[in-house]
């Protein structure tokens, strides 16, 4: 995926830039700090839902998959809180990424009131896939500041 061709998202961001860059040192003296976070964060997200949506996966989808890369087999409502969504929401990624088989749920012999759950491989490549898109959107918005 190229992250540098031309799109909606990439002309707003680099308009956006533009009109920083045309700040005088007076005036960009007094822009606070956080505008200029807040700004490259909501182009990160822009462009990394724009490309993830390419995927058929959201970023709730995605901090799913890549939570369970890193714990396999953990109950659902513990997912949720590490996750800081709501069950419902936590019920409805789930339920599609079980649908697309990217997921398993298992119930937990220890309680059985809990869901357990893990990585299919097919999981794993999507996760896959999608920290490609993570790390170019990152590379291409990391352009735009120096040092």
């Amino acid at each position: 995926m190229d992250l540098n061709s031309n799109n909606k998202n990439g002309d707003k961001f680099e308009s956006e830039i533009l009109d920083i860059y045309s700040l005088d040192n007076n005036e960009i003296d007094n822009v606070p700090i956080g505008f200029f976070f807040g700004l490259a964060a909501r182009q990160y997200l822009n462009f990394f839902d724009k490309y993830l949506s390419e995927l058929d996966i959201n970023q709730n989808q995605f901090w799913i998959l890549l939570n369970l890369c890193h714990e396999q087999n953990i109950s659902q409502d513990k997912m949720a809180s590490v996750l800081r969504v709501n069950g419902a929401t936590m019920t409805r990624e789930l339920n599609d990424l079980e649908k697309r088989r990217l997921i398993i749920r298992k119930t937990d012999e220890n309680d059985r009131r809990k869901k357990l759950v893990s990585l299919f491989d097919k999981g794993f490549e999507m996760l896959e896939s999608a920290q490609d898109v993570d790390y170019e959107t990152e590379s291409v918005l990391l352009n735009y500041f120096s040092t």
